[in-house]
């Protein structure tokens, strides 16, 4: 017998809808107990106008509120199976990160983020987010570290960028560390940015496609642990090891803005499926999928792939490159340091 990461209530995969007790709208998804194919109480579930109805009472809240015993109601399923040999996950020796980051402020990109907000700010972001520098590239490469929520590095993914647009070089394709190791080593990828988790626990998690996105997003609204998925085949969301880092945590999403597929689903559509999921997974995580993008593209700006970054950088127009500006034209840095002074008072 193995423990799989199936629960016993989860949201009603149907296409039937109740109406929500708080906003009365019929857009009321219920949890059901999938033992007996019966709802549970009519409270019990998540409104999908998640951005303007907040209710979501969990299974967990319903069985605490009527005192029910939770290690029962959320015990995992059991099924019998053969359990495959477990092969131990490999991890990358903390004395490569430590030789990265010697120089790691001389790659194109962390010079493209000092242009951006000055070379202290550069610096406080980079380290932060423990981005080191590859000898690829004449030594301007970048290495993503992958650092899970215990401080072991997962491995390392290497990218080239423009030193004055930040745009990726798109003709050498992305690079990992642990491939240079050994060829049969066991990687397991987790979250760019999840270290942050256990820095600076209390912090809403907000989670992006790109790592760069994540960096420049911390930036600017630095009182969310921003993460990316590094892609969007970056993290495999449905393996629960994956998403598991975020229980216990309030979680916004933020989807690119893009075109349909060949299935018709957006960026968009494809990440509010993966709130569910994740919600269907893990008992303490709330999740919202954010509308910036949606709602605040121009038309002529609807024609092209966008990312949240695109949106907060706002920079000399003929040229792409100076500091960023906002959309009074003034240094975005300026609003930083009034908000976040670098000494109190």
């Amino acid at each position: 017998m193995i423990t799989t990461d199936t629960y016993r209530y989860s949201l009603d995969k149907s296409s039937r809808k109740f109406r929500c007790p708080s906003c009365g709208q019929k857009t009321f998804v219920r949890y059901v107990d999938k033992s007996t194919g019966q709802h549970l109480a009519d409270h019990v579930g998540r409104c999908d106008r998640e951005n303007n109805c907040t209710h979501h009472f969990t299974p967990k809240e319903h069985f605490r509120e009527t005192g029910t015993e939770i290690s029962d109601v959320w015990k995992a399923q059991e099924v019998s199976q053969p359990q495959a040999p477990s092969i131990p996950v490999d991890f990358v020796p903390a004395d490569l990160l430590s030789k990265s980051m010697t120089g790691f402020d001389q790659s194109s990109f962390a010079l493209f983020v000092a242009d951006l907000f000055g070379p202290e700010h550069a610096r406080e972001l980079l380290l932060r987010y423990m981005v080191g520098r590859s000898r690829q590239d004449q030594g301007k490469a970048c290495i993503y570290w992958r650092i899970d929520t215990e401080g072991r590095i997962r491995s390392g993914k290497i990218m080239q960028y423009d030193r004055k647009t930040g745009k990726r070089n798109k003709e050498t394709p992305p690079s990992w560390v642990h491939s240079q190791l050994k060829p049969d080593f066991n990687f397991q990828n987790c979250f760019f940015g999840e270290h942050l988790l256990t820095e600076f626990p209390g912090r809403t998690v907000a989670i992006v496609e790109s790592e760069k996105t994540a960096i420049l997003c911390s930036f600017f609204m630095p009182q969310y642990n921003w993460l990316a998925t590094g892609g969007k085949t970056g993290l495999k969301w449905r393996e629960i090891a994956a998403i598991k880092p975020l229980d216990g945590h309030d979680v916004i999403l933020f989807p690119d803005f893009g075109k349909p597929d060949k299935s018709g689903k957006t960026p968009f559509t494809k990440w509010q499926e993966m709130a569910d999921y994740i919600t269907g997974r893990l008992t303490e995580c709330r999740v919202k999928v954010s509308p910036i993008l949606e709602n605040n593209l121009e038309n002529e700006m609807r024609a092209i792939d966008l990312d949240l970054a695109d949106l907060l950088i706002r920079r000399d127009t003929d040229t792409q490159s100076g500091i960023a500006l906002t959309e009074g034209e003034y240094p975005a840095i300026w609003d930083r340091l009034i908000k976040y002074p670098e000494k109190p008072g």
